[in-house]
């Protein structure tokens, strides 16, 4: 049967194929697309998603540029997981509470595709934060300097859309690669780890990761290796 796609990057880059177009997606991407449309996806990193499909789509998004970025409220994410969850459930009136739950998911899509283009801006920072997050000589500054925008001005854009600093999300997700590097990569010194993950000086890498989680690399490992999980970085709260 035919329907439409609402699909929601929750990490990874890369990139979507929808037809004849390709377009970049990064952590709070959302694409849109009709089931009979080919679609095929090329990904550096391997990502996670969630998929909504709906029979129905409004006019407005239909026609509306690819991709739409989710903000710092991550409401869009937050509606398709509810969606998606509730949607196994069965009470009373359940379909008119899911119908509502759609069409707010529609309303707020809406919303942030017509503000796509200064979103645009900030999902391409996005994007080369991630492109370079293992690459030691890379430079924040540098990157947003090749904006028509101002510096200063693309920084606020930023904080605003995503709720941190370019180089707070650069670091985020440096450690957020090491800690998966630390699981899969068991093999691998802290010195290497480092490395591979855009920093030069492993004692910096070890303060800043243990800043960032509460633990060394090294208790890392073996906390994950005494309860077996598979534990995903989250920010230390101070």
């Amino acid at each position: 049967m035919d329907h439409w796609v609402v699909l929601h990057y929750l990490s990874g880059y890369g990139t979507l194929h929808i037809g004849d177009a390709g377009y970049a997606f990064v952590p709070g991407s959302v694409f849109i697309y009709h089931s009979n449309d080919p679609v095929r996806e090329t990904a550096s990193v391997i990502s996670e998603k969630h998929t909504l499909t709906v029979n129905r789509m409004p006019y407005a998004l239909v026609n509306a540029r690819q991709p739409i970025f989710d903000t710092k409220n991550t409401m869009i994410g937050y509606l398709i997981e509810w969606i998606l969850a509730e949607s196994t459930s069965s009470y009373p009136n359940h379909d008119n509470v899911i119908a509502a739950a759609i069409n707010l998911l529609f309303q707020y899509m809406i919303s942030l595709s017509q503000s796509q283009d200064v979103v645009t801006d900030v999902t391409r920072v996005i994007a080369l934060l991630h492109k370079n997050v293992s690459n030691a000589e890379f430079r924040v500054c540098d990157a947003l300097s090749s904006f028509s925008l101002s510096e200063d001005y693309l920084r606020r854009l930023f904080k605003l859309e995503t709720g941190k600093s370019p180089h707070e999300y650069l670091l985020d997700i440096r450690i957020d690669r090491a800690c998966e590097l630390l699981i899969t990569e068991g093999d691998s010194s802290i010195k290497e780890i480092a490395g591979d993950c855009g920093f030069v000086d492993p004692l910096h890498f070890s303060r800043t990761f243990k800043r960032k989680t509460g633990t060394p690399p090294s208790e890392w490992k073996l906390t994950l290796a005494s309860n077996g999980d598979c534990i995903k970085f989250k920010e230390k709260t101070l």
